[in-house]
C-alpha cells in the first residue's frame, strides 16, 4: 500500500496497489496525448512537444475521440449536419484510416462523445438527442441503454473494472455528474449541487475517483464513486473554457479553449499548472494513450464475448465478474439466462411517440418486462401521431416538424416516406386495414385561423389521394376509424374569431362522418375543451377520447348513447394519447413524459408502465389479433381503379385529386385534361414547388428554408431567387441568401451554408455594414480607416492596412513616406517624425536637394532657408539651423560632417571630438540631440519651448491652434514653425470647422462635420475622446463656456438647432431651433450669459441671446450692414466687449462694439495678404487671420495696424483658436456659491442663472436646482442608439430621451425606475449596460456573455435576470454586476425573452426549443417550474407584464398576433391578428395601453 499526502493539507489519499496498471505493453513505451478539436486529431508527448512522424491529421467536425491500446488506434465520429461517419486511424501514423460501419440505429449526426468497452470492444455512444446507446465492436447490433430524463449529455467514461460507467449531464432538472452499470441500470446523481456546465470527464480507477470539468464555473473537480469527498482541484480563469480531462499517474491534462491550450495539473497541488499549446483550435477531447489507461481485466466478456450471441456487458456482483448478455431489440434469450438471442415479438405491445429525443419505441404491456420489444424508430423530430397495419407489420407516423408522413416495418429492414407534399400540422393519423388506406388530419398554420382539412391516400399508391373534408373545419385533432361501420370519428378544438381558444368548454366537439367525407355530423357536442386522443374498444362498441384540459378520459357507445367520464381528477395531468386493450386504457401524460393504464370496472388505481422524457404523444397497442376483418375493399371485388372507401351502406369507389369517375364505369377514373393544381395559398402567399406548403412572400430569399424543400431559396436559374440581391444592411450568405445582421454568431445557423455560424466568422463580434472588422483584435473601425496607412486596429494588428491596399499617389507638392503615407514637403527635415516611419527626417540632404530643383515648397532645416538668414541670433534660435564659426554663414544641420565645406573656415567638418550630450546632458534641461557635425541641440518636450540660453525648457501656454480641416496642429505661438503639441491627423479628423478649448483641463475640443462628432484630446496628445457621438448632424459651429462647464454646438440637420450639453457631452438639450436657416459660427460670453451665432441661410445675420435661448437680438443683419454676407469665424473679445467676425462673401473683417452698439469695419494693410480672410479669433490686442493661400496674419484689432505674417505655406486653414489659460479666468451666476444645478447651469445674465434638465426631466417646482424624471416615456433603440418618446403626446412632444449613442446592438431593453437606470443587451458583444436614464454613469455590467437574448430587472431586489440561448441557461446578477449566478440550467433548449413579476415573486419566459416554443413560469430563484402555454405558438419574440391587470403579453413574429393569458396562465385572448400585423418584434404596457413595435 502507497501512501501520498496532499501538499498543503493533513489529509492522506490511499492508493491502492494495482499491480496490472504498474507496467506498459510494450514495454518502455512513453505516455502520450491523444486530443481531438473541430479541426483535426493531433498526438503530442506529455511536456507538449510534438512526436515525429504523422501525428497530426486535420479534418472537420471531430469533436469525440477515444482508442483502443491494444490495437494501437484511435477513432472518432466525423459528423455535421448533413453527413456523418466512424473512422479510425492508427495512432502511429493518424492518416492511416480506415472507416467503421455505421451503427444499426440511432445514426451519428448527433454523437457529443464516445468511449470504448476495451474488455469487449463495445461502443457507448452519448447521443446529444439525450440517450445513450450501446453497439458491438461491428455496429451490426445496438441497444439503447438510457434514454430519458437527460438533457444535454456531454461526456462519458467507464470502469470495466468495476461495470460502471459515468456521465456529465446537462440536466433535466439541474446539471449533474451520474453513475450507472454499464447496462444502464441503476442510475444515480453523484454531484447535482455547484455544477453548470460539465463537460469533459475521466476515471480514476485504482482510487476510484472521477475528475470532471466545468466550463461555466472553470473548475476541475473530482469526487469517489460514491459521490462523496468531492473536491475542488483547481479554479482556472473564468474565461479559460475548459472542456476535455484526462488522468495519468499524478497529473490531470485539461484542455482550455481560451488560448487553444493544453493544462498539466498537479492532482494533490493545484496551483501546479503548466500550460502548452496545441497547434489545433479549440482542442475538445483529450486522452492519455498508454496500457495503464485500458488495464487488463479478468472478465468472462473479455472471453469469445462471454458465450453472448449479441452484446456482452461487463458486471459485477461484488467482486465476481458477471457476464450480462443483451439482445438487440425485437429478440430475448432463449433460453432465459443463455446467450442465445432469438427474434420474438409479443402478441400485443405498446408502441408510443415521444419527442425528447424524436423517436417511436415499443414497449411491453407486462410491466416486469421492460426489454425493448422492437428497434426504435430514430431520428424524428415532433412525431405526433402513429396507428399500425397488421397485414403489412408497418407501423406509419406523422413528423410534422419535417412534413412528412413515413412508415417502417418493425424489423426495421424497411423505412420510407409515404407522403411528402401539401403536409402542414398533422395531428392525427388513422390505417384503414380493409380498404387499405391512410387518413389524417392536417391544419395548415399559414392560415391564421387554423383551416383543417381531412385526407386519405392509397397504402400501395399514396399518389392517389383526395381531401375528403376542408371547409367550415378548424383545428381537427385526433381522428380513429371505424372501417367495419363505415365511420370515421375526429376531435375539434374549436377557437375564437380571433384564432386561439374559445373561452367556453361547448365549442369543442367530436364530430364524425361517413369514411367517404359524407354525412358529416357531431357526435359529442358538451364539455369538451382539449379532446386529444381517440380510440374505439370494437368489441364492445365504445368511443373513448382523453381531455387534457378538464383531465377527463370519457367514453360514449358508437350510435351515440351512454356517455360516461371513466377517469377524472389528479390521476391525470394532460392525457394525450390513448388506446383501448383487453378491458385496459392506455395513455400518455404529455408533459410528465409518463405512460399509464388502468383496468377498466376494476378498484385498483391506474399503474405506471414507463416514465420517458416530455414530452410523450401518440400510442398505440400493437396486437396481431386485430384488424383481422374485412370488407369488399379487402377482397378487391370492387376494383377501384384508386380508392376504396368505406361508409354504413357498404364500400364505395372515389377518385384521387386530378381524377373523376368514368361515366361509364363509376369504378374506373379518368385524368383530367390539362389539370392545374389549384393553390392552397393566398394572394400573399408563395407556394412551395415540392411539398406544397404556403408561406408568406416575404419569406422569399430570406435565407431561411421556410418551404423546407429549398424552393423558397432556390437560386439556380429558373429558382425564385435567381436575381435576389441583398440590402446593404443585411449579411450575405451566399447563393442571394441573406439575413438580419444580428443573426450572425447568434448560435442558431440561419444560413443555409452555416456562414453566419462558421467559425471564421465568429472568431470575433460581428461589425455592422458600415463597419470594417480587424481580424486579430476583431475591433469594427470605419471603413474610412482602411488603407489610410494607420494602424488602427490596435497592436499587432495590421489586418486594416493590408497587402492589397491601393494607397492613393502623393500630389507634386507632398513628399512620399516609405510606408506610403503622404505629407506636406514643408514637413520634410523639420525635425518632426511626420512620416511616423523618420523616412521624412533621413537623408535630408539628398531630400532637400530635390525640393529645391523642383521648386516646391522646403522646410527651415533646408539649406537655401538657412542660408537666407542674416540674424545671428534667429540662426541659433531657428530648429534645424546652426551658425558657422564666427557666424559668416547659416547652414542646416543636416550640412555639418556630411563631407563637403560649406562653411567658408571649414569648421563644419571639423572633428569635435566626444559625445557633447554625454556630460550633463549637454547642459539642456529636458532632450540633448546630437547633432551631425557632433555639436549638440536641446530641444524640448510638448507645451514647452526653449527659453532666452536655448538650454531651458519653459512651459508655453501661448498655442496657436489652427484646423487644416483634417488636420488640427499646435504651434508656438512667439515661434510658429515650432510645433508644441502632437498634430492631430487624419482619419481622426476629417472635417473641423470650429475649435475651442478649456485650460482647466489642457483640453482641446473640435466639431468635427464630416463624422458627426464632437471630439476632445489633451494637450499632451493622449487619446481622443468622442464627446458628443453621432446624435448632432454636421456639427459646424463650437464653443466653450469654461465659467458653467458647458459647450455650445451648432447642427444643420433636419432641423436645425444650437444645442448645450456639459463638457463631458451630457444633459444635451437644444436651446435654440426657431427661426434657424444655416447656422454656422458661434462664439459666447461667458460672464453675461450671452450666446453669438451667425446664419448664412435664407435668415442671414449674426445674433445674440441669452444662454438659455431667450432674447433673441439682431447683431447685425444685411438690412443695415451692407458688407454683411455668410458670416464666419464669430470672437468675442471679452476685454472690451466685441464680438468680431469674417464676412466671407465680401472678404472683409467687421466688430459689433456691444457697449456703444456701433459698427467698425477692420481696414487691413497691406490689403494683399488678406484678399480672402477666412478663419479668425481676437487674442489680447490684435486678430489673428487665415487667408485661403494659407498664410497667417496678425493686426491691431482696432485699427488694423503693426500688421505681422505669423506663418504662410500651411494651405486652407478653417479654423484658428489660441490657446492661453490666462484668458479662461473670472468668475458668473454659476460658479458663485449656491445649490449647483442637477444637470446643467445656465448663466443668463452677469447674476442670474436657470438651471435645465436633461431631455426626458424637467425642473422640480419646490427645488429648482434638482431635475425630476418625466414618466411615460417609451424606449427604443435604432442604430442611433436609444430614443425615448412620451407615450402621453408622441406625435407632439417629441423625443422625451436624451440620445444614447453608441450602444451596439441593442437587441433587448429594460429599466429600474427607482434608480432612474436603463439597461439593455449587446447580442453581438454579449454585454448587459446599465446608463442613467440622463445619458451618465454608464456602466458594463455583464462582460464576454456567450449570448444575451431577454433581460428583466427585478426592480425590488436590484437584480437583472437574462436568458442565455447559447449555454441554454436563465442567469442573475446583482444591478451592480455582483453576485453573478445561474437559476436555471435544466430542460432549456432556446431562452429567449424574459419578464418578473416582484410582486408576486415570478419569471416568465418564452423558449423556442426544437420540441415547440412555450411560455413557462417559474419562482425568481428558479423553483417551482411550470409550462403556461404551449400550444399554438410559433414564434413568440417579447413579452410585457400589465401588474395591475394581472396580464402577460407577447407578440408571435411569425404567426403575426399580440396575444395575452392571466399570470396563472389563463384566459388566453389573441389582441391582434395578421389583419393589423406584419411582424411583430416588441411589446410593452403601459397604464392600460399596449405599444409594440412592427417591422
Amino acid at each position: 500500500m502507497e501512501i501520498q499526502k496532499q501538499a498543503g493539507s493533513s489529509e492522506f489519499t490511499r492508493v491502492k496497489a494495482f499491480p496490472s496498471l504498474s507496467h506498459s505493453v510494450p514495454p518502455y513505451e512513453p505516455a502520450t496525448l491523444l486530443y481531438a478539436s473541430n479541426s483535426g486529431l493531433a498526438r503530442l508527448y506529455l511536456n507538449g512537444t510534438a512526436i515525429p512522424g504523422k501525428t497530426r491529421f486535420n479534418l472537420r467536425f471531430a469533436v469525440n475521440m477515444d482508442f483502443n491500446h491494444r490495437n494501437n488506434s484511435v477513432c472518432w465520429v466525423n459528423a455535421n449536419s448533413t453527413w456523418s461517419s466512424f473512422q479510425c486511424a492508427s495512432a502511429d501514423n493518424l492518416n492511416n484510416t480506415w472507416l467503421i460501419p455505421q451503427p444499426s440505429q440511432h445514426g451519428l449526426g448527433y454523437v457529443n462523445d464516445i468511449a470504448q468497452d476495451w474488455v469487449t470492444g463495445n461502443w457507448y455512444i452519448l447521443d446529444q438527442r439525450e440517450m445513450i446507446f450501446l453497439c458491438n465492436a461491428t455496429m451490426q447490433v445496438c441497444l439503447t441503454l438510457l434514454d430519458g430524463m437527460m438533457n444535454e449529455p456531454r461526456g462519458i467514461a467507464l470502469d470495466p473494472v468495476t461495470g460502471y460507467m459515468f456521465f456529465t449531464n446537462w440536466g433535466t432538472r439541474q446539471p449533474m455528474l451520474e453513475r450507472a452499470l454499464m447496462d444502464g441500470s441503476e442510475k444515480m446523481s453523484l454531484v447535482n449541487t455547484k455544477i453548470v456546465y460539465p463537460f469533459g470527464v475521466t476515471v480514476d480507477f485504482p482510487n476510484q475517483h472521477v475528475y470532471w470539468v466545468d466550463g461555466y464555473l472553470s473548475h476541475v473537480e473530482r469526487v469517489d464513486y460514491n459521490g462523496e469527498n468531492r473536491r475542488i482541484i483547481l479554479k482556472l480563469k473564468t474565461d479559460e473554457s475548459p472542456y476535455g480531462i484526462s488522468v495519468f499517474e499524478n497529473f490531470l491534462y485539461v484542455t482550455s479553449w481560451k488560448d487553444d491550450s493544453i493544462k498539466r495539473i498537479s492532482r494533490f497541488q493545484g496551483h501546479n499548472v503548466t500550460t502548452f499549446p496545441t497547434n489545433l483550435m479549440e482542442p475538445m477531447h483529450i486522452h492519455v494513450f498508454h496500457r495503464q489507461r485500458q488495464p487488463e481485466v479478468i472478465h468472462p466478456c473479455g472471453q469469445r464475448n462471454g458465450g453472448c450471441q449479441h452484446i456482452c456487458i461487463p458486471l459485477w456482483q461484488g467482486r465476481r465478474p458477471v457476464a450480462s448478455c443483451r439482445c438487440q431489440p425485437g429478440h430475448i434469450l432463449v433460453p432465459q439466462g443463455s446467450g442465445n438471442c432469438v427474434a420474438f415479438q409479443p402478441q400485443a405491445f405498446l408502441i408510443y411517440a415521444k419527442g425528447r429525443p424524436g423517436m417511436i419505441k415499443g414497449l411491453n404491456l407486462d410491466r416486469e418486462d421492460n426489454s425493448e420489444v422492437m428497434i426504435p424508430i430514430t431520428s424524428l423530430t415532433r412525431p405526433t401521431t402513429l396507428d399500425y397495419d397488421v397485414r403489412t407489420q408497418f407501423i406509419y407516423y406523422a413528423d410534422i416538424q419535417r412534413f412528412v408522413i413515413e412508415r417502417r416495418n418493425l424489423n426495421g429492414t424497411v423505412r420510407e416516406a409515404v407522403v411528402t407534399s401539401a403536409i402542414f400540422n398533422i395531428e392525427g393519423l388513422a390505417v384503414d386495414w380493409m380498404g387499405r388506406n391512410i387518413y389524417w388530419t392536417d391544419e395548415d398554420t399559414t392560415l391564421f385561423q387554423g383551416v383543417s382539412s381531412i385526407y386519405v391516400c392509397s397504402m400501395e399508391n399514396p399518389e392517389k389521394r383526395k381531401m375528403l373534408l376542408h371547409g367550415n373545419l378548424t383545428n381537427a385533432r385526433a381522428i380513429v376509424l371505424n372501417p367495419r361501420d363505415g365511420y370515421m370519428y375526429w376531435s375539434v378544438w374549436h377557437f375564437t374569431s380571433r384564432g386561439r381558444q374559445a373561452s367556453t368548454a361547448s365549442q369543442s366537439v367530436i364530430e364524425r362522418a361517413w369514411m367517404d367525407g359524407s354525412h358529416r355530423e357531431p357526435f359529442v357536442i358538451s364539455e369538451l375543451q382539449w379532446p386529444n386522443g381517440l380510440t374505439i374498444d370494437f368489441k364492445e362498441g365504445y368511443l373513448y377520447w382523453c381531455d387534457g384540459y378538464h383531465r377527463v378520459i370519457g367514453r360514449v357507445k358508437l350510435d351515440g348513447t351512454g356517455r360516461e367520464v371513466v377517469l377524472r381528477g389528479a390521476v391525470l395531468s394532460h392525457p394525450y394519447g390513448i388506446a383501448y386493450h383487453e378491458g385496459f386504457i392506455y395513455w400518455s401524460e404529455f408533459q410528465s413524459g409518463a405512460i399509464k393504464r388502468v383496468k377498466l370496472g376494476g378498484d385498483k388505481d391506474p399503474e405506471q408502465l414507463k416514465q420517458e422524457s416530455p414530452y410523450i404523444f401518440d400510442l398505440k397497442v400493437f396486437t396481431n389479433s386485430s384488424q383481422q376483418d374485412g370488407n369488399d375493399c379487402t377482397s378487391g371485388a370492387l376494383q377501384c381503379a384508386d380508392l376504396c372507401l368505406a361508409t354504413p351502406e357498404g364500400p364505395v369507389c372515389a377518385c384521387a385529386k386530378a381524377r373523376h369517375p368514368d361515366p361509364s364505369n363509376p369504378k374506373k377514373c379518368i385524368t383530367i385534361v390539362d389539370f392545374t393544381e389549384p393553390s392552397l395559398c393566398n394572394v400573399r402567399e408563395f407556394q412551395c414547388k415540392k411539398n406544397l406548403r404556403c408561406i408568406d412572400k416575404r419569406y422569399i430569399c430570406d435565407g431561411d428554408n421556410d418551404c423546407m424543400d429549398g424552393s423558397d431559396e432556390d437560386s439556380s436559374p429558373g429558382g425564385i431567387c435567381e436575381h435576389a440581391q441583398c440590402k446593404g444592411d443585411m449579411f450575405k450568405c451566399g447563393n442571394n441568401q441573406c439575413i438580419d445582421p444580428h443573426w450572425v454568431c447568434d448560435g442558431d445557423k440561419d444560413c443555409a451554408n452555416g456562414l453566419d455560424e462558421s467559425e471564421e466568422q465568429c472568431l470575433v463580434p460581428y461589425c455592422s455594414a458600415d463597419k470594417f472588422r480587424c481580424k486579430i483584435s476583431g475591433h469594427c473601425i470605419p471603413h474610412s480607416w482602411v488603407c489610410d496607412i494607420d494602424r488602427d486596429c490596435g497592436p499587432d494588428d495590421d489586418s486594416d492596412e493590408h497587402s492589397t491596399c491601393d494607397y492613393a499617389e502623393c500630389d507634386a507638392m507632398d513628399f512620399k513616406c516609405d510606408n506610403k503615407r503622404c505629407i506636406k514637403s514643408l514637413y520634410v527635415c523639420d525635425g518632426d517624425d511626420d512620416c511616423r516611419d523618420e523616412s521624412d527626417e533621413k537623408f535630408c540632404h539628398q531630400i532637400c536637394a530635390n525640393t529645391t530643383s523642383s521648386g516646391t515648397a522646403v522646410s527651415p532645416l533646408c539649406a537655401n532657408v538657412c542660408r537666407n538668414i542674416t540674424d545671428p541670433a534667429l540662426c541659433a534660435d531657428t530648429v534645424g539651423c546652426t551658425p558657422c564659426s564666427g557666424f559668416t554663414t547659416c547652414l542646416a544641420v543636416y550640412q555639418m560632417c556630411d563631407k563637403e565645406l560649406n562653411c567658408p573656415d571649414g569648421s563644419d567638418e571639423t572633428n569635435y571630438g566626444p559625445n557633447p550630450c554625454k556630460v550633463n546632458n549637454g547642459g539642456c534641461s529636458h532632450l540633448c540631440l546630437l547633432s551631425f557635425n557632433g555639436t549638440r541641440q536641446c530641444n524640448c518636450p510638448h507645451i514647452m519651448s526653449l527659453g532666452p540660453n536655448n538650454m531651458t525648457c519653459i512651459h508655453n501656454e501661448e498655442v496657436l491652434l489652427l484646423s487644416l480641416g483634417d488636420e488640427i496642429r499646435g504651434v508656438d505661438l512667439t515661434k510658429p514653425t515650432h510645433d508644441i503639441i502632437p498634430r492631430i491627423p487624419s482619419p481622426k479628423v476629417k472635417n473641423v470647422l470650429a475649435m475651442d478649448f478649456y485650460a482647466s483641463k489642457k483640453r482641446i475640443y473640435w466639431a468635427d462635420a464630416e463624422v458627426n462628432k464632437v471630439m476632445r484630446v489633451s494637450l499632451t496628445g493622449s487619446l481622443i475622446e468622442t464627446v458628443i457621438d453621432t446624435v448632432l448632424i454636421a456639427p459646424s459651429g463650437l464653443a466653450i463656456d469654461w465659467l458653467s462647464g458647458n459647450m455650445f454646438v451648432t447642427s444643420l440637420g433636419a432641423t436645425k438647432q444650437i444645442s448645450v450639453a456639459t463638457l463631458d457631452g451630457e444633459f444635451l438639450i437644444p436651446i435654440i431651433k426657431d427661426n434657424l436657416t444655416h447656422p454656422l459660427s458661434l462664439a459666447i460670453d461667458p460672464f453675461n450669459g450671452r450666446i453669438f451665432w451667425s446664419d448664412i441661410g435664407e435668415n442671414e445675420g449674426v445674433f445674440m441671446a441669452t444662454m438659455v435661448g431667450s432674447n433673441v437680438t439682431v447683431v447685425s443683419s444685411p438690412t443695415s450692414n451692407k458688407l454683411l454676407s455668410n458670416a464666419s469665424s464669430l470672437s468675442y473679445d471679452s476685454k472690451d466687449r466685441r464680438l468680431y467676425w469674417v464676412n466671407l462673401g465680401t472678404n472683409t473683417i467687421q466688430y459689433k462694439d456691444l457697449v456703444t452698439n456701433r459698427l467698425f469695419n477692420l481696414e487691413h494693410r497691406p490689403s494683399d495678404y488678406v484678399s480672402r480672410p477666412e478663419a479668425f479669433v481676437v487674442y489680447q490686442d490684435f486678430v489673428y487671420f487665415a487667408n485661403s493661400s494659407g498664410t497667417i496674419c496678425k493686426m491691431d484689432k482696432t485699427t488694423g495696424n503693426r500688421f505681422e505674417v505669423v506663418r504662410s505655406g500651411l494651405g486652407k486653414i478653417l479654423s484658428l483658436k489660441i490657446y492661453d489659460a490666462s484668458v479662461q479666468n473670472g468668475s458668473n451666476a454659476c460658479t458663485q456659491n449656491s445649490l449647483p444645478c442637477a444637470h446643467l447651469c445656465l448663466p443668463t445674465q452677469k447674476t442670474t442663472k436657470e438651471c435645465h434638465c436633461a431631455v426626458g426631466y424637467k425642473v422640480d417646482r419646490k427645488v429648482h436646482t434638482r431635475c425630476i424624471g418625466d414618466d411615460g416615456i417609451l424606449i427604443y433603440s435604432s442604430d442611433a442608439g436609444l430614443n425615448g418618446l412620451s407615450v402621453i403626446s408622441p406625435l407632439t412632444v417629441g423625443e422625451a430621451l436624451t440620445s444614447i449613442p453608441a450602444v451596439g446592438s441593442a437587441t433587448r431593453l429594460d429599466f429600474d425606475s427607482n434608480q432612474d437606470l436603463i439597461v439593455w443587451a449587446d447580442s453581438n458583444r454579449g454585454t448587459i449596460t446599465t446608463i442613467g436614464r440622463d445619458g451618465t454613469n454608464r456602466q458594463v455590467i455583464v462582460k464576454d456573455s456567450k449570448g444575451v437574448e431577454g433581460i428583466a430587472v427585478d426592480w425590488v431586489a436590484n437584480n437583472l435576470y437574462w436568458t442565455n440561448p447559447r449555454d441554454n441557461v436563465i442567469e442573475v446578477c446583482r444591478l451592480n454586476g455582483s453576485e453573478h449566478f445561474v437559476i436555471l440550467a435544466n430542460d432549456l433548449e432556446e431562452p429567449g425573452a424574459i419578464v418578473v413579476v416582484p410582486s408576486t415573486g415570478h419569471l416568465y419566459w418564452v423558449d423556442h426549443g426544437a420540441n415547440g416554443a412555450r411560455i413557462e413560469r417559474a419562482t425568481l430563484d428558479g423553483g417551482n417550474r411550470s409550462i403556461l402555454v404551449n400550444e399554438s405558438l410559433q414564434y413568440p419574440v417579447d413579452l410585457a407584464v400589465d401588474i395591475s391587470g394581472n396580464h402577460l403579453y407577447w407578440v408571435d413574429r411569425r404567426a403575426k398576433t399580440l396575444e395575452r393569458i392571466n399570470l396563472d396562465g389563463t384566459g388566453r385572448t389573441v389582441l391582434l391578428d395578421e389583419a393589423t400585423l406584419q411582424q411583430p418584434v416588441a411589446v410593452f404596457a403601459y397604464s392600460n395601453n399596449i405599444y409594440w413595435a412592427d417591422k
